[in-house]
């Protein structure tokens, strides 16, 4: 199977990503599906998150990740979901942290645990929560994490953002705050 990844990021960085063909992974205790590299599913969403962490300085990579359907858990799947709860029964008195760094620490369980594992996929809401509801009702963004530099990660390219998307951008972001 081939998952197609956006990785937001300013463009020093994606200029040295496009020289090298190697991403820089993020090592954090807050990382929300571990340590490992960032992609969007979504062109949009790996923008608008490059926007607001970089500014005009923003810029946004293409890459290709070819993997085998069991180096995948998708949290949002049935298996994925009981995976999580069977992990979370047997670690869940461990974690002590905020939400995130628990997040983060269960995904870096799974990394440790399951060499096997290239990649790890979730959906995440995209703005604060304003009313409780059993489902939740808010627009999500779907990330996932490569483990590392493996070599079916291809296809890496810099995808050229038009000024007139930069100002929309800017403009929207006028109206919010």
């Amino acid at each position: 199977m081939y998952l197609t990844g956006y990785h937001g990021t300013n463009q020093s960085s994606a200029n040295r990503i496009i020289r090298n063909q190697k991403f820089h992974l993020s090592n954090g205790r807050k990382e929300w599906l571990g340590n490992g590299i960032y992609f969007y599913i979504d062109f949009a969403d790996s923008l608008d998150w490059a926007q607001m962490r970089y500014n005009d300085d923003c810029a946004v990579i293409h890459a290709l990740i070819k993997i085998n359907e069991d180096e995948l858990i998708d949290y949002d799947s049935v298996k994925g979901t009981k995976l999580l709860n069977i992990i979370l029964e047997y670690i869940g008195t461990s974690l002590g942290g905020t939400p995130q760094e628990n997040q983060c620490a269960l995904a870096n369980y799974i990394w440790s645990r399951s060499p096997d594992i290239k990649v790890l996929k979730s959906s995440f809401a995209k703005t604060p929560s304003k009313v409780k509801m059993l489902k939740d009702m808010r627009e999500k963004r779907i990330e996932f994490c490569v483990r590392d530099n493996i070599e079916n990660i291809f296809g890496i390219c810099q995808i050229p953002i038009p000024d007139n998307i930069i100002l929309k951008l800017k403009k929207e972001m006028e109206v919010v705050l």
